[in-house]
């Protein structure tokens, strides 16, 4: 079972996760991509067997809409840190921003924030950052295909008015948006930071469908509510993976992955590495990937 959720802010994604567990009574929940407390916007959430297909999800593209302001530092890299002047005298000029935008568009390396969840010798960097151990990062390949300046205004820091600009992006998974924003003020020598987040899109999902569920249906007194009607809000695992190759297979097909036995390639467009979702009775079964003649199973979704 998969949900879309809007996670309101000052929340942890996690405590999305525990609410929606005490709520519809399961265990075995999680979402894919953490959002900032910060951030709001749109969560994906899978319960039971179905968390087993996350790593799947995780590779969908993410639409953001973020605003930032120049002139400004933080260590976090959004308005929540420890902030500070970087530059109060310069001429905000959009032709400059514009020619600083082309400079973060397509194929690039960038550098998660000290106050991220990537793992350093199997602690969280966050922890380490705020133990004031600055931890050593290493850079990433993301993609962004779209960075493009929607609005702008003023945000008021100390009795002073600094540029703000909000920008719609469209990015790879993995990309910081904090980073971006840091790296984009770090290239115009202007400084910059994230003063709000939100996740519009995930994949074909948009935080306009009219599935999403909004922060009010998580409030406790709304619990028994979503739980009788929540049919309605379960998005199938079919829609969620429409565009990766699906087979249909028999029950001996089913017997022989559940014990972990490869498949006869059978005729399916399917090239080598591609992972194929096997189904029986409209019930996902395992995860395949074609080797040579063969369709092996890389993950059993089912117990035997």
């Amino acid at each position: 079972m998969f949900l879309l959720v809007d996670k309101p802010p000052g929340w942890t994604s996690f405590k999305v996760i525990r609410i929606l567990r005490k709520c519809l009574g399961v265990q075995k929940i999680g979402h894919a991509g953490t959002l900032d407390p910060l951030a709001t916007g749109l969560l994906l959430v899978a319960c039971g067997a179905s968390t087993r297909l996350l790593e799947y999800v995780f590779n969908y593209e993410k639409r953001y809409l973020v605003g930032a302001v120049f002139g400004l530092e933080s260590d976090t890299y959004d308005v929540e840190g420890r902030l500070k002047v970087a530059n109060s005298h310069f001429d905000f000029d959009q032709g400059e921003l514009r020619r600083g935008l082309s400079m973060f568009s397509g194929d690039f390396m960038q550098t998660p924030p000290a106050f991220s969840a990537v793992k350093v010798s199997g602690r969280k960097a966050y922890s380490l950052a705020r133990q004031g151990t600055i931890p050593t990062l290493r850079p990433r390949c993301v993609q962004v295909f779209r960075f493009e300046p929607v609005c702008f205004s003023e945000f008021r820091y100390q009795n002073v008015d600094f540029p703000r600009a909000d920008f719609e992006v469209e990015c790879s998974k993995g990309t910081y948006i904090r980073s971006l924003i840091h790296d984009l003020g770090a290239c115009l020598r202007w400084g910059g930071v994230v003063c709000s987040l939100r996740r519009t899109g995930i994949g074909r999902f948009s935080i306009d469908d009219l599935r999403v569920i909004s922060v009010d249906m998580l409030n406790q007194d709304s619990f028994n509510f979503l739980k009788e009607h929540i049919d309605d809000y379960v998005i199938s695992w079919r829609e969620i993976f429409q565009d990766m190759v699906m087979l249909e297979i028999d029950t001996k097909m089913r017997s022989d992955l559940l014990h972990g036995k490869p498949l006869d390639l059978v005729k399916i467009d399917c090239t080598e590495g591609r992972p194929v979702l096997a189904f029986y009775q409209d019930v996902p079964v395992a995860i395949l990937s074609r080797c040579g003649a063969y369709l092996v199973p890389k993950k059993v979704l089912l117990a035997s």
